[in-house]
């Protein structure tokens, strides 16, 4: 990371003419800015150039998902998560908590076995069939699984990894139409699937859309 001032030592710019340009790569995608010290470092368009296309598309979500997820969280009071799968995990990239004093408990940042749960299979239903068997053990009846999920467009579980817990899971894409995460609902089962839970299906793949939408 560098400042301003340092760029312009390093290229002998004048300072508005180095942040002139330093501001219009932040705003094209090309550098990203620290608002907390004000530091630039190279941005998901030059990560996308490259071979670090995972860590771009988890600072492009990481930028422009949580206010959509806040939203639906609001929604619902329940806890709203965004999954990115690694290998044959699955990572909790991004968490809004719920308002309930009851909930679910996961941490930003914990990793999941990606056959478990809601999230994971839907980030393994997007994936085109061939790939799937890189990550995971595929039988006919998982594969099964995988295709309803892929032709509903979301997928829903309860209990599979935290007893009591229901999940909703629907898939964001990238530009190119690759799947780069799973956003999902969850909540203690006795509460979450008691009432709208239709509704709350059709709330998180129309969340799910807007995020796609917004990439």
């Amino acid at each position: 990371t560098m400042t301003a001032t340092t760029i312009c030592k390093k290229t002998g710019l004048n300072f508005s003419t180095c942040y002139r340009l330093a501001e219009a790569l932040y705003i094209n995608g090309f550098l990203f800015k620290d608002e907390t010290d004000k530091t630039y470092s190279l941005g998901w368009k030059f990560m996308l150039m490259s071979n670090a296309r995972n860590v771009a598309w988890e600072r492009i979500l990481n930028d422009i998902a949580p206010p959509y997820m806040t939203s639906l969280r609001n929604l619902y009071q329940e806890n709203v998560s965004i999954y990115v799968q690694i290998e044959r995990k699955r990572k909790c990239l991004i968490r809004i908590e719920g308002n309930q004093e009851v909930r679910n408990i996961v941490k930003q940042g914990s990793i999941a076995d990606i056959h478990l749960g809601s999230p994971g299979k839907t980030l393994l239903a997007f994936l085109p069939p061939e790939e799937r068997e890189k990550y995971t053990e595929v039988s006919d009846e998982f594969a099964a699984e995988l295709d309803r999920v892929r032709d509903a467009g979301y997928c829903t579980t309860t209990a599979e990894k935290t007893p009591g817990v229901t999940s909703i899971s629907a898939p964001i894409f990238n530009v190119d139409g690759h799947i780069i995460g799973a956003l999902s609902l969850s909540g203690p089962t006795f509460r979450f699937v008691s009432k709208n839970f239709d509704e709350k299906i059709s709330h998180v793949m129309q969340c799910a859309q807007q995020i796609t939408s917004a990439i």
